[in-house]
């Protein structure tokens, strides 16, 4: 599922790029919004050349899918999404922004937050449409309101509980995501 719109080939060189610009604009978030993040700001924290950049990225928004795209993939090649039950998905995402605390960041700055809700309500949309459109109170001319409702309220969750120190354990967050979600998805 990684990809961005220059639809190239993913090779380890490639790759490389693109981890070295997404490690850096995550660490550059941590001190700065991701507004004031100039793309030679970015490369020069990447150590890689502007040109680097646009050869892998149309702009700062595609690190974020990357970085999306990356954490997606590890949730698809962990579970099987028509036998696996939500609960155990939930759990696997609060233990991933509990190891991987850098990703963490773009759940907390404003101004990515519309690409990274967005990129959410897509990866439900190709992933998990099958179990929204199994839940009872699933009506079909709705679909939108549904996965748009899940993409936001996830996302909600999990900024509240990063803005809030992480304190509560991932499987007490889990546990409150199913609750709050389960009459949309199950």
């Amino acid at each position: 599922m990684i990809t961005t719109d220059k639809k190239k080939k993913l090779n380890a060189g490639r790759a490389k790029s693109m981890n070295k610009f997404a490690d850096a604009l995550l660490s550059l978030m941590r001190e700065k919004s991701f507004s004031d993040i100039s793309i030679t700001a970015l490369s020069v924290a990447a150590g890689l050349v502007r040109k680097t950049f646009y050869r892998n990225f149309d702009c700062k928004e595609d690190i974020l899918r990357f970085k999306l795209d990356c954490f997606f993939e590890e949730i698809a090649a962990r579970f099987d999404f028509s036998t696996a039950g939500v609960d155990g998905i939930y759990l696997f995402c609060f233990d991933y922004l509990i190891k991987n605390r850098d990703v963490a960041v773009m759940f907390t700055d404003r101004f990515a937050e519309r690409t990274v809700v967005a990129r959410i309500r897509e990866y439900i949309d190709a992933s998990y449409s099958e179990t929204l459109h199994g839940a009872a109170s699933f009506e079909p001319s709705l679909a939108d309101f549904y996965s748009a409702f899940v993409a936001d309220g996830m996302f909600s969750i999990v900024r509240t509980w990063i803005n809030n120190g992480c304190k509560q354990q991932p499987a007490v967050m889990a546990r409150l995501t199913q609750r709050l979600l389960s009459g949309v998805i199950s």
